[in-house]
């Protein structure tokens, strides 16, 4: 259960095997053990003293390697939506750059809409040195970039990401992708207003798009129809909903920006009242 530095019951039950997993966990915090319990009941988290933890890592890796692999792949498929940086961590250890790329190409939008770029890109820089780089990897990159104030890097990283992926056969989510980010890293009215109409069929397949990317590119959608001004109106919808799905997945940080923007798009279209009342 050292694999992962903090763990609830579950998570330690998964990585144990054991049923009773809650047992032992309160019987070290209690006895001062190693470790630290933060909260009370079923949602108390456990943290590991971090030697103690490098060293229960250390032993696991050298004398059991394909255990160690195994259970990091265990952890990143449990903490995947919940923890997803720390999930790709893990995916890095346990040698799996599918696992790792799926969760990164799940879960970017809201981590930059949440303004945790620094850390997703660290994540995607773990990834593309443990792995190789692909183009959906970097096309996030780029917009880590691009809200880092680097455009020049931004647009390099996604001729490179362009590159990378005419080299392949360019899957549909490695195009959606492309689209999320030419809105987020284009001034070009007609490249934006493009990319936008792109996403905007995209997201009628949910297969293809994850409840988190949608309601994300909701809210990227009705911020970027605002800034074009093409139809006010549908800006507004956009949000409306945006805001709505983000509460309900309990992405409350995009939630807020949705509704920030929202009064905006009523100062637009003229509606004052709306604005403040927003």
């Amino acid at each position: 259960a050292t694999v992962c530095t903090r763990v609830d019951e579950r998570l330690a039950g998964v990585l144990s095997g054991r049923a009773d997993a809650a047992g032992p966990l309160a019987e070290c915090a209690t006895s001062g053990l190693f470790i630290e319990r933060f909260g009370s009941g079923e949602d108390a988290i456990y943290q590991w003293h971090s030697m103690f933890a490098h060293g229960c890592g250390e032993v696991l890796r050298q004398s059991d390697p394909a255990r160690w692999s195994a259970l990091n792949l265990l952890a990143a498929r449990e903490l995947r939506d919940r923890y997803p940086l720390d999930a790709v961590e893990h995916a890095v250890r346990g040698a799996d750059g599918r696992l790792a790329a799926e969760i990164i190409t799940d879960h970017w939008l809201e981590l930059l809409l949440e303004a945790r770029s620094v850390a997703l890109e660290s994540a995607c820089i773990a990834v593309a040195d443990a792995f190789g780089e692909t183009a959906d990897i970097a096309m996030v990159r780029s917009c880590c970039r691009e809200v880092a104030g680097d455009r020049l890097g931004a647009q390099l990283h996604f001729e490179r990401a362009q590159d990378l992926a005419h080299g392949h056969v360019e899957s549909r989510r490695v195009r959606l992708i492309a689209n999320l980010s030419r809105i987020l890293i284009s001034d070009d009215h007609s490249v934006m207003a493009a990319a936008v109409d792109a996403v905007s069929e995209a997201l009628t397949d949910r297969a293809l798009v994850p409840d988190r990317v949608y309601a994300c590119a909701l809210f990227l959608l009705g911020w970027a129809e605002t800034r074009l001004r093409r139809d006010v109106g549908y800006s507004m919808r956009l949000l409306e909903s945006a805001a709505q799905e983000c509460r309900a997945l309990g992405l409350t940080a995009v939630a807020d920006r949705a509704a920030e923007s929202l009064a905006f798009a009523y100062v637009h279209a003229g509606q004052f009242g709306r604005a403040l009342q927003s």
